[in-house]
């Protein structure tokens, strides 16, 4: 993974519920900044509603220069029951967008209370944009018409939802998004550009690829291109 220029503080945040909620610990602490020299320690309850899968992702500063530099992973939670695999290797499946159209725009990091503005001139488009800390999990639709701009449209921007999620406007009219969550949210669109879908941080190019295995059965599995 390519270093950064100098050291830099961080702090993990779990994309699911259930080891801990956000980034707090079993005894209400936060781990809000983790700065160069220091250490923090999560204590987890474990038990069979945990079993899986639980990935985690830097979120302080910078949050997607640092997960597009590698900052993210995962804890797996066995099931002690299950057999086991002779070999294991975990795959982390995203997309990237290049820039393209007119939707683009990022907001800053937005806390409780703060709020974002975008004003969409172009009509007959459609702007999907995400939430750039929590991925295409937390998005949203923006559908522009031709007419007369409007009042402004608000958005709530919720613990992890936008409200409403997809609405018509018309062209001209300003978009506000105002954060009544508790976690921090980035709204974001890339312009809507061809999409590049990676593998643990690889583009894959050429001919597609497709991925098949059977449940429940760990030597199962093909890959083909």
């Amino acid at each position: 993974m390519p270093q950064p220029a100098r050291a830099r503080p961080a702090v993990r945040h779990r994309l699911r519920r259930g080891l801990a909620r956000g980034v707090a610990g079993r005894d209400g602490r936060r781990s809000d900044e983790i700065l160069p020299g220091q250490t923090w320690t999560y204590i987890f309850d474990i038990d069979e509603t945990t079993i899986g899968a639980w990935p985690f992702h830097d979120h302080v500063r910078h949050v997607q220069a640092n997960i597009d530099r590698g900052l993210f992973g995962a804890i797996i939670v066995r099931d002690p029951a299950a057999p086991r695999v002779d070999h294991e290797v975990p795959l982390f499946f995203h997309a990237m967008a290049q820039a393209g159209g007119s939707c683009r725009f990022e907001s800053p990091t937005l806390s409780t209370n703060d709020t974002f503005e975008s004003t969409f001139p172009d009509a007959d488009e459609v702007c999907d944009y995400i939430c750039r800390i929590h991925g295409a999990s937390m998005s949203g639709r923006i559908r522009v018409t031709s007419g007369t701009p409007t009042a402004q449209m608000d958005v709530r921007i919720e613990d992890n939802r936008f409200v409403p999620a997809d609405f018509t406007i018309t062209a001209g009219t300003k978009v506000v998004w105002t954060n009544f969550g508790a976690n921090q949210h980035i709204v974001f669109a890339g312009g809507g550009g061809r999409p590049t879908f990676c593998f643990n941080g690889r583009a894959l190019s050429a001919t597609p690829r497709q991925l098949s295995a059977q449940a429940a059965t760990p030597s199962a599995g093909t890959c083909s291109t």
